[in-house]
């Protein structure tokens, strides 16, 4: 029995082919990394893992913590790991562990941008899509975020876990940067549907990346392209 639970959590803004396919490279990954149970947490009620459906409650900073809090609400294991449903996320991100208290945040990522068909290598960075965290730890992070701020722009600078927490006057997380072994998280922007649509392009810029090929081959391969649905 596994001690960690993917928590994948989406807005149902994706074009239909682009999430499913991105769904089935997370169902691939968690069963190499030894059948990892998933909770989906969505807008609209989703086939995927356990599935909890909080019905439209729109695209905010907000919205993404009370789904994460929902999903850690929702399983038992003591550890979880957070993928957004446009993330692809390797076998080896899943064997990450952060010390008790703490969270990991996975160095190991790198973007491939839709719009300038580059990858953007060596990323890292503290990101929900990159968090490892023991569940009680992450719960009580996300729900004293909610109840102490109100505006999206309130949660801008308190957002991932170790953020905000003398402004808000709550615990403090502490936190690790660690890099998984395997070809990296690959994370897929500027395809329209993100959330903060309009990603730089900083860092290292390369036409392919092993094991993807280039963009175009990503593009392909996850239908990426075309309305929401």
């Amino acid at each position: 029995m596994t001690d960690l639970t993917i928590l994948y959590y989406t807005d149902n803004s994706l074009p239909s082919r682009f999430a499913a396919a991105v769904r089935a490279h997370l169902i691939a990954s968690a069963g190499k990394a030894g059948g990892i149970p998933i909770v989906s947490i969505s807008q609209r009620p989703i086939d995927f893992g356990h599935n909890v459906c909080l019905g439209d409650i729109g695209r905010s900073y907000r919205s993404i913590l009370r789904q994460i809090a929902a999903g850690c609400l929702a399983c038992e294991t003591e550890f979880v790991a957070l993928c957004e449903h446009d993330v692809l996320y390797p076998p080896e991100h899943f064997f990450l562990r952060p010390v008790k208290g703490e969270v990991v945040f996975d160095q190991n990522r790198h973007r491939a941008l839709m719009d300038c068909r580059r990858f953007s290598v060596d990323r890292g960075g503290r990101s929900m899509q990159l968090v490892i965290a023991e569940r009680a730890v992450l719960l009580m992070d996300a729900v004293a975020k909610l109840v102490r701020c109100f505006f999206d722009e309130d949660f801008h600078d308190a957002f991932e876990p170790g953020k905000g927490s003398e402004t808000l006057g709550i615990a403090k997380i502490e936190y690790e940067m660690l890099a998984a072994p395997g070809p990296g998280i690959l994370d897929l922007v500027n395809h329209g549907g993100n959330y903060a649509p309009c990603k730089r392009h900083s860092g290292r810029l390369v036409k392919r990346l092993d094991p993807w090929g280039t963009v175009e081959d990503v593009m392909t391969t996850y239908f990426i392209g075309g309305k929401a649905g």
